[in-house]
Formats: C-alpha cells, sequence, structure tokens
C-alpha cells in the first residue's frame, strides 16, 4: 500500500509541479486505496512464510523498516507514478484528457493488483515462488478486477468515476506500463540476491 500511496502523491505532485492537467481525480485515488490495494494486503498478510527466511539476516533491534525496503518502496512508488503519467500522456495525445485520465487510473490500479504477486519473496523471482500458493490473494486480485471491470466498462459507472471507454491499443498500452513494474521489482530482486550471493562467498573465503 505504501508504494501505491507514494506513487499517487508523486503524480499528482508533478503534475502540480509543472502545472500539467490533472491525470488523477480524487475518486480514482479513493477506489484504488480502497479496492485494489487494500485487498491485495490484506492477502499478503496471511502469506505462508518463505522457505528460505532462515538464511535472511534479522532485522536489528530498535529497526522499524529495514534500509532496503525503504529504498524499495520509494523507487517502487516513484516508478508506477512514472508509468501513471506516461499512460496520461499517451492518452491526452492520442485522444483527449478524458481518455488520458481513464489510462492512468487504470494503470495505477493494475500495477497494485499485479504487483501484490511478485512481495512474496523479497530475493526470490516471482516465477520461481518461495512460498506455497495464497488462496486469498488468488481471491483478491479475481474480486478487485471484477469490480474494476464493473468502473471501466458499465457506462453508469463510468460518469461516476469520471473516465470513458478506450481502444484496444490504449488497453495494451495500459497493460504493457502496468507489467513494467513488476519488471521493475524484478530486476531490483535480482541485483539483491546477486549482491547477498557476492557477500556470502567473500564471507567463506575470508
Amino acid at each position: 500500500m505504501l508504494v501505491g500511496n507514494i506513487a499517487e502523491i508523486t503524480t499528482l505532485f508533478v503534475a502540480t509541479l509543472f502545472n500539467w492537467d490533472n491525470p488523477l481525480l480524487a475518486v480514482h485515488i479513493l477506489w484504488v486505496i480502497l479496492a485494489t490495494s487494500t485487498l491485495p494486503a490484506l492477502a499478503l498478510g496471511v502469506d505462508p512464510a518463505s522457505k528460505n527466511i532462515m538464511k535472511h539476516k534479522p532485522v536489528k533491534t530498535g529497526t522499524l523498516f529495514e534500509k532496503d525496503l525503504v529504498w524499495r518502496v520509494i523507487t517502487q512508488g516513484i516508478f508506477v507514478a512514472m508509468m501513471t503519467l506516461t499512460a496520461y500522456f499517451i492518452g491526452a495525445s492520442i485522444d483527449n484528457p478524458l481518455t488520458g485520465q481513464t489510462m492512468a487510473f487504470s494503470v495505477l490500479a493494475l500495477s497494485q493488483m499485479l504487483r501484490a504477486f511478485n512481495q512474496h519473496s523479497n530475493t526470490e523471482p516471482i516465477w520461481k515462488r518461495a512460498t506455497g500458493m495464497n488462496m486469498w490473494l488468488a481471491i483478491s486480485f479475481i474480486v478487485s478486477a471484477f469490480f474494476m471491470g464493473l468502473i471501466l466498462f458499465v457506462p453508469a459507472l463510468q460518469k461516476v468515476f469520471y473516465i470513458t471507454n478506450i481502444s484496444a491499443g490504449q488497453w495494451i498500452i495500459v497493460i504493457a506500463l502496468s507489467l513494467l513494474s513488476i519488471v521493475q521489482v524484478e530486476i531490483f530482486k535480482g541485483f539483491k540476491k546477486l549482491r547477498t550471493n557476492s557477500g556470502r562467498t567473500k564471507l567463506i573465503e575470508e
């Protein structure tokens, strides 16, 4: 959820700083917080412990957040904000600001929903699950996707959320930008694992 909050704040801050049109409305942010962030976060709360948990260093006493965690949350939040702003400008330039807002809202929401699946482990890649299957996470994704579908495709709800229909090509852009947030996290994991393995190798050699 912190990543989503940072993404929302950064998106609005950058837009305000450069006097751009607002890429997100208050109703969009409220929906992302309540529906597409909260449900996956609750599901991750009952995630099985990692099989490699005993290999991890203990958190220092008196430390609320690990240094790596703070860095990871900030960088991921900024990256999602970049993808959200990119979606807005693509939609606004191709069509109109309403299309841009729809694409930005979709990228922000979908990124939050997808990112939950690569939060099982801070080091293991998404395709090499370090934990067992979390049924609640799958259910939360389906529920969030269902309600997002209602908002995006039901005309009455489109009016409430100030969004519009977008083309198939624009949907491809939305999905691609949303998936990039997963790629960014996996790259971060890869570098962290290489650094950890390198540290272990040096320790053994000594």
